[in-house]
């Protein structure tokens, strides 16, 4: 049988110009289908609409939380003003309604974003954020009389494994304004939902997190509760950890090329 280096061609091939991208995927999902078929994602078309412009490695799992970043290009100032923070809040708000995705926790900086997400479906994030991205650059070359590329590529996520890793994301996208010297206290700065959490503003679109409900049995427990463990900074281990190149993992039962090798020997 085909070793799986005699699979992963795909550079030479393209090169040629035998197929395209869409179409080289879609031969590999076919014909190889006895062995990928194990994955989760067990239909072609539905890997190649998650994966459309992005690294096949950034596969979106329904119902896993992710942290999201979206990075101006060349560390640009992307959010110059209130109505620049207002108009992409905006726009998230409304994609994420759109396109099935619970938003938790969020802060605009002033060249980049922080999102904690639950996507519920495998197109859905994805197409949120080009939504935004696009809509937004049009926004802010045209306010601004600029051109050129705004973001620095789509997005970045990163999976949330468990809970204790998605209470350490919360503080750290709510303290972001407090380690940058923006603000003494997270409750002094506007664009993030600091204040949803911790003093009860009403919000029509944020979703607590299943991890922020169990802090506490009532709406003042939980927001007593929150301010206490944001009151508290983060490690700069846990910061560090944080910071590490996003990219979603691999799914775990998804088989890498040395395991097709095996497999196909």
């Amino acid at each position: 049988m085909l070793r799986a280096s005699a699979m992963f061609r795909r550079s030479q091939i393209l090169q040629r110009g035998k197929l395209s991208h869409r179409q080289y995927m879609r031969t590999f999902w076919t014909r190889y289908a006895d062995v990928l078929g194990k994955s989760r994602d067990r239909d072609p078309a539905r890997f190649l609409r998650a994966s459309d412009g992005m690294s096949p490695r950034r596969v979106v799992i329904p119902d896993v939380t992710l942290h999201a970043r979206h990075r101006a290009n060349d560390h640009l100032d992307v959010f110059i003003d209130d109505e620049d923070r207002s108009q992409y809040l905006e726009l998230l708000r409304n994609a994420c309604r759109e396109h099935a995705i619970d938003v938790h926790n969020y802060t605009l900086m002033r060249t980049h974003s922080h999102v904690l997400l639950t996507p519920r479906t495998v197109e859905g994030l994805p197409q949120a954020m080009h939504d935004v991205g696009q809509a937004y650059s049009r926004y802010f070359n045209r306010k601004h009389e600029r051109g050129g590329t705004l973001w620095h590529g789509p997005y970045d996520a990163k999976e949330v494994p468990d809970e204790e890793y998605a209470l350490i994301c919360m503080r750290y996208i709510e303290q972001n304004s407090v380690r940058a010297n923006i603000v003494a206290r997270p409750e002094e700065y506007e664009w993030s939902s600091y204040a949803i959490h911790a003093c009860g503003k009403p919000s029509d679109w944020i979703v607590p997190h299943a991890v922020y409900n169990a802090l506490g049995k009532t709406p003042g427990e939980r927001q007593a509760a929150f301010r206490a463990v944001c009151g508290e900074p983060l490690p700069q281990t846990q910061i560090r950890g944080l910071r590490e190149p996003f990219c979603c993992r691999r799914r775990s039962n998804t088989p890498r090329s040395a395991d097709l090798a095996m497999m196909l020997d």
